[in-house]
């Protein structure tokens, strides 16, 4: 079984606020990230556009019932992360997945951010993510179940969350601004 999740939200901050924020908000235990490890970074002057490959160390978040299973009873779990910054398009492009566990589930999440059309101060991302599990039967179905409803719960909390970091970094008061998704 497959499943899919999409968000889609207006930050009412400017693109590189945003994006800054984005590659400096790990480690992060309000997110469950333990740890970030650079492992590639490139930057093409001819296209401006820069490379990053990160590997983030994670609070295994499985229910406890799921963690009895030997497989599943990891203290960390691994998550890499690959982002391209087009300087001149001004989009940043992130793709995300699943290392730990992934010849029995892949998990991953496509993320766009770039300068809204509405306004040059904010900025629009779009997310889309999933999650498709290969073994385990029934005891799989069970673990979509929990990680569907994990993956939009967590996806509105990092929201928050970078809300609060650039609330924190520009000084900017609250802006009201809450999760839009569908």
């Amino acid at each position: 079984m497959v499943f899919e999740v999409v968000l889609d939200h207006v930050y009412k901050f400017p693109l590189d606020l945003v994006i800054n924020t984005h590659l400096t908000k790990y480690p992060n235990k309000k997110l469950d990230v333990l740890e970030v490890r650079l492992e590639e970074y490139r930057h093409d002057p001819k296209d401006d556009v820069e490379y990053w490959k990160r590997v983030m160390v994670c609070r295994n978040i499985m229910p406890s019932i799921l963690k009895m299973i030997p497989v599943f009873n990891k203290a960390a779990i691994l998550l890499e992360e690959e982002c391209w910054y087009d300087h001149k398009q001004e989009t940043l492009k992130i793709k995300s997945r699943n290392v730990t566990w992934y010849e029995y589930a892949q998990a991953w999440e496509e993320s766009q951010l770039q300068r809204s059309k509405d306004s040059r101060h904010w900025t629009v991302m779009s997310q889309r993510g999933g999650m498709d599990v290969k073994v385990f039967g029934a005891l799989g179905h069970v673990a979509e179940l929990f990680l569907h409803g994990a993956a939009k719960r967590n996806g509105m909390r990092a929201i928050k969350n970078m809300e609060d970091l650039m609330i924190a970094r520009s000084g900017a008061k609250d802006t009201g601004n809450l999760p839009a998704t569908s």
